[in-house]
């Protein structure tokens, strides 16, 4: 940043004009702009809860098939865009599924939980509630 900075003021001092200063602000504010846009992002957790929503009809559909005792493929299924790969080692919620999900080569502890009455899953892991009937488990890498 400290760079940037010593850039930022030798390119206004450079400028001749009020126009050539006005473009040389906006070409040097770009990207800590584009920096910000990005912390922004991220902090609020949008691309999970984006990929959440944009996979939620399938989760359901899957979350279904197995509450009405499915089994899973014993390798991994494309589920929206999320691996499904193993059912959940625990008790869900009465008519409700849990389940792991995974990315390719990585191994992660982050599963959901779907319960038909929005009921928190009773296990020794936290859930976040995602909305409506949803829970989801981030273990230690947050996704």
């Amino acid at each position: 940043m400290t760079i940037w900075w010593i850039w930022w003021i030798a390119a206004m001092a450079m400028a001749s004009t009020t126009f050539s200063r006005a473009r040389a602000r906006g070409r040097w504010l770009a990207p800590p702009l584009i920096l910000a846009a990005a912390l922004g992002v991220l902090a609020t957790d949008a691309p999970f809860h984006v990929r959440f929503a944009l996979s939620e009809a399938s989760l359901e559909a899957y979350a279904q098939k197995l509450a009405h005792g499915a089994e899973p493929d014993p390798g991994c299924e494309r589920v929206g865009l999320y691996r499904a790969c193993k059912d959940w080692l625990g008790d869900p919620a009465p008519g409700g599924a849990m389940f792991l999900v995974t990315d390719f080569g990585v191994e992660t502890a982050v599963g959901f939980a779907w319960s038909p009455t929005g009921q928190e899953p009773a296990l020794a892991v936290d859930f976040e509630h995602l909305g409506g009937r949803w829970w989801a488990t981030r273990q230690w890498d947050k996704w």
